[in-house]
């Protein structure tokens, strides 16, 4: 068996001040997560004999400050992952909202965290 991370190339890994529990300051992410949409399409063909242990549920969340997607289907002998996130708001992030900004985009860094497995 072989695991491997999906090579998403806009995908979150971590966001170090996600890392406190809570603020005593607001979260200025216009550049860093509020840019623009971002959306990317990774098409998988397996090597002769493999297949995917398990393909993995869909992924989607929503929330006032973005909705997110992480979708899989197979189609043929291919494999195809799709990743959206479209941001809402100005990302501005008070203190109070933070812990429902910070639970929204762990669950994003969890979803573009998935590792597959061959057979």
């Amino acid at each position: 068996m072989r695991v491997f991370k999906v090579p998403f190339s806009e995908g979150l890994t971590s966001l170090d001040f996600l890392s406190e529990e809570s603020r005593k300051y607001p979260i200025v992410a216009t550049g860093l997560l509020f840019n623009s949409e971002s959306s990317e399409v990774i098409t998988l063909s397996l090597p002769v004999g493999s297949t995917l242990l398990k393909l993995p549920e869909a992924k989607i969340y929503s929330s006032e400050f973005g909705d997110y997607s992480l979708t899989y289907k197979v189609s043929g002998t291919n494999y195809i992952i799709t990743r959206k996130f479209s941001p809402k708001g100005n990302g501005q992030i008070s203190v109070e909202k933070y812990p429902a900004f910070k639970e929204f985009f762990e669950k994003i860094i969890k979803a573009d965290g998935v590792q597959l497995a061959l057979k």
